[in-house]
């Protein structure tokens, strides 16, 4: 049915979309119109204003508009690209969440089911189920169409609307290339942190339902029968074997970090861009600046300022585990925090079990940090990142005045 030949009367928020088929004339008309129509030009049909998709499929489009005198709803062609924040849990995800919301075009909270669908649509693509699904017409087509409606209705209506949105779910990162396979403006920024401190997070801060001795942390852990964990079910998922609950954790960072940033490196600097956190944490306006650059958002002094808009313009879930350390000014006591946590044995083995940190430049990342943090924290930070980095090299079999043949690879 031709665009020309369809109207109706709308009264509340509502968004259409219209099959035309092309092998009528006016359908091809409406196709053309469709295709050329630019952001900010009102539609010729009474059926809406603003277009917002256009997708060609064999002999028909899909056209879909959003109604025009809804003042409550940002048109949809003004609406840029969203973005997408994650990493591995307690790598800064709420951290750089906060920061990016503090400017006032940007709004974008943690979902929490956004990765729960993307599994589940990696189990129904899954080789022993798809061919059952396209047999009964569901294809891969009609999943991503399906995914991409549900994801875009979360992350429109889940928080407050503005000019950005933005979603921040830390494991969505590992779905990344069948996110932008979906959005394919869609820009990802993959926040970095040093394996062992965001391990040793994660066991620290007792992130349920896993406990264990902090003395012993390597040695005794136990389950609580009344829930599961994320980070169980990524052990599971990666079938670690559990000597020792800090080197499996060590082992699933790896794993988890390195199917993260392949994706990312793959995706490319146009679309991707690591952080590291120890970075944001030192220098915050060069990183942010930097980050919004890639964005292709204007830089806000608000950033700067995250504190101040907690509660007010940055909404925070007290359900959060990083809620209570968001809300603080930007601190580097959290960057040392793992020293001593870990045995000299795993430390000696560490390049091997978990080799990311050396693909990633953690030991470089140290001596960035030594020689560049600011003046007025040296006192604080320098003696305990030199002593961590000497340690470690001691660790692994070098003293530290010896030559390292490769340190220039860390």
């Amino acid at each position: 049915m031709a665009l020309d030949n369809w109207s109706t009367e709308i009264y509340s928020p509502f968004e259409i979309s219209v099959f035309v088929d092309l092998t009528t004339s006016s359908g091809n008309k409406a196709w053309e119109a469709c295709r050329k129509m630019p952001c900010g030009k009102l539609a010729q049909w009474r059926t809406g204003n603003k277009l917002t998709e256009v997708s060609k499929d064999g002999q028909s489009i899909l056209c879909s508009f959003f109604q025009r005198n809804n003042k409550s709803m940002p048109h949809l062609c003004d609406m840029p690209k969203k973005f997408v924040v994650g990493g591995v849990p307690r790598s800064g995800t709420t951290l750089m969440r906060a920061l990016l919301d503090a400017h006032g075009d940007i709004s974008g909270e943690e979902t929490r089911v956004i990765p729960d669908l993307l599994q589940m649509r990696q189990r129904w693509e899954s080789a022993g189920h798809m061919h059952l699904l396209t047999a009964a017409g569901v294809t891969h087509d009609v999943l991503k169409s399906a995914v991409k409606r549900f994801i875009t209705e979360i992350i429109r209506n889940h928080g407050k609307l503005a000019k950005r949105l933005c979603d921040k779910d830390p494991l969505i990162m590992l779905s990344m290339k069948y996110l932008h396979e979906m959005f394919p403006r869609a820009k990802f920024i993959l926040m970095l942190r040093d394996g062992r401190a965001a391990v040793h997070s994660i066991i620290n801060r007792r992130i349920p339902v896993i406990g264990f001795s902090l003395n012993e942390p390597e040695l005794s852990f136990n389950f609580d029968k009344n829930g599961l964990f994320f980070f169980f079910s990524i052990l599971k998922l990666y079938d670690c074997k559990l000597l020792s609950i800090a080197q499996a954790s060590l082992k699933v960072w790896n794993r988890m970090i390195e199917g993260m940033y392949n994706q990312c490196i793959d995706l490319g600097n146009a679309y991707c861009l690591p952080v590291y956190y120890e970075r944001v944490v030192l220098h915050t306006k060069e990183e942010m600046e930097k980050i919004f650059r890639f964005l292709g958002i204007h830089w806000s002094e608000r950033v700067l300022h995250h504190k101040t808009f907690i509660g007010k313009d940055i909404r925070l879930s007290p359900l959060e585990f990083s809620t209570t350390q968001v809300k603080k000014s930007i601190y580097v006591n959290a960057l040392n925090r793992w020293k001593g946590f870990y045995s000299k044995d795993i430390l000696r083995r560490l390049t091997s079990i978990a080799p990311m940190l050396i693909r990633l430049g953690q030991f470089e990342n140290l001596v960035f940090m030594h020689n560049m943090t600011r003046a007025s924290e040296r006192n604080q930070v320098n003696d305990s990142l030199e002593g961590l980095f000497f340690t470690h090299r001691k660790y692994i079999g070098y003293n530290s005045t010896d030559e390292d043949p490769n340190y220039n690879d860390l």
